[in-house]
């Protein structure tokens, strides 16, 4: 029997290529990240570490989604936050 992976097809067209992209370069520049915090001595198998670095890792997807111009929920979300905490301060 196959696997289930096996049997899945993969969309095609320029959205979906660009979705993929960015995830491919948000993962390999998560990877080098944690290779230079290694290299300078931070513990990346600690607990905490790994809990921040999932946040960094998050907000990389945002910055990459949109300077691809990919729609990003948390993106939107922060933006309406941003946007409902300038209305507080002025």
């Amino acid at each position: 029997m196959k696997p289930m992976k096996d049997n899945v097809v993969e969309f095609t067209g320029e959205y979906y290529t660009t979705m993929k992209r960015s995830k491919e370069i948000n993962e390999e520049l998560s990877m080098l990240l944690i290779e230079e915090f290694e290299k300078r001595g931070i513990d990346t198998q600690n607990n905490q570490f790994m809990f921040d670095m999932a946040w960094v890792v998050k907000f990389m997807q945002v910055t990459l989604d949109n300077q691809l111009g990919i729609a990003n929920d948390l993106g939107r979300l922060m933006a309406n936050i941003t946007k409902q905490d300038e209305a507080h301060l002025n």
